[in-house]
């Protein structure tokens, strides 16, 4: 098990290990002696990680009660919410117990947003079972729900008391959802290490061969790799700008223009597949500028490519331009986008609305 602490106003650590979800109830009960757990779960991870989990507590004896909701973007909503926060007055959870997030990001998002407005504030733990939300959304503390149709438009900052990432709840994701996961892997060797590509080109190898199922420990391995490195970065940065006001805008790198396809599209453009496209849009851009070398697109798209991630905008620029004006990033006329400078290496960038057409190649 690998361990990274997160030195945030609330600090935290995120443990990082294959089969730690077996352990779940020692790791809860050391930590939080004495607190009941509340699981909360979309439908489907609960139908394949609930009684577990809810097992592996009661064995504790942790005092566990749970709620599902349906699976989906469409639940991402205040009355998920709220039903969430009836269910913990119903159980009369207090603020000295815990809500555990079960799921991807829409669950620790919700989750979170819930723990962060009952009672004032009570603890949660992220528990991701998705590669896109152990690498990313469940370290960091933001939390949220949609409205009119526009991502994360209520939310709060609340940090975890922990995370637990347990890579082999990555076995039963479809492929597409390890893509998406590895497209905020890959946004991670672009904004600080460019190490994290050469780990990402190995696993896209191990995954085209034909006994890729039956390496799951050298898989497990990989990933186990990838999310401590990804993390122990979002954890630097998250550490000196908690409130996202400055240097944390690096983590947006190709969310700008991702999140406008994502909008475009009704969400057939997945999260992690938006942000790759994103990713080679402002690349692409930044190498017509000069602000990058010549070259760095290719590289980024091979990469992507092997990765089995779209790296073409199936949009008009116009889609993408509308959707980028009720972007929460923006300011007034300007707005906030991440471009990068070499390998590694990102920078953010202000740009005014009016030349952002000018500025982005799609």
């Amino acid at each position: 098990m690998n361990i990274v602490h997160v030195n945030t106003s609330t600090p935290y650590d995120v443990l990082v290990g294959t089969g730690l979800l077996a352990d779940l109830g020692n790791l809860i009960g050391r930590r939080f002696p004495g607190a009941k757990c509340f699981v909360v779960s979309d439908a489907n991870v609960m139908s394949i990680y609930g009684a577990q989990v809810i097992r592996a507590l009661r064995e504790a004896h942790i005092e566990t009660r749970s709620l599902s909701f349906a699976p989906g973007e469409e639940s991402k909503t205040m009355k998920t919410v709220e039903s969430i926060l009836s269910e913990l007055k119903r159980s009369e959870m207090t603020r000295s117990d815990i809500i555990i997030a079960l799921g991807g990001g829409i669950t620790g998002d919700m989750a979170g947003f819930a723990a962060s407005i009952y009672l004032r504030g009570i603890r949660f733990v992220q528990i991701p079972t998705t590669l896109l939300s152990a690498v990313d959304a469940s370290v960091g503390g933001k939390t949220g729900v949609n409205m009119g149709g526009h991502k994360n438009q209520i939310g709060t900052f609340w940090q975890p008391s922990m995370v637990i990432i347990d890579p082999a709840t990555m076995d039963t994701l479809p492929g597409r959802e390890v893509a998406c996961g590895m497209a905020e892997v890959v946004k991670y060797g672009c904004i600080r290490d460019p190490k994290i590509m050469e780990l990402s080109d190995e696993l896209a190898e191990v995954a085209k061969t034909p006994s890729f199922g039956e390496q799951s420990e050298m898989v497990h391995q990989i990933l186990e790799q990838l999310i401590e490195a990804c993390v122990s970065i979002k954890a630097q940065v998250v550490e000196a700008d908690e409130r996202d006001t400055g240097e944390r805008m690096l983590l947006n790198f190709g969310h700008t223009v991702g999140h406008a396809i994502e909008k475009a599209t009704g969400g057939q453009v997945q999260h992690g597949e938006g942000v790759a496209i994103g990713m080679v849009v402002m690349a692409r851009s930044a190498e017509a500028k000069g602000m990058c070398p010549a070259g760095y697109t290719d590289n980024l798209i091979r990469i992507l490519d092997g990765l089995g991630l779209p790296t073409v905008c199936p949009v008009s620029k116009e889609e993408v331009l509308q959707a980028i004006r009720a972007d929460k990033k923006r300011a007034g006329q300007m707005i906030s986008i991440v471009v990068p400078d070499n390998q590694g290496l990102c920078s953010i960038v202000l740009v005014d609305m009016d030349s952002l057409a000018d500025f982005i190649l799609v």
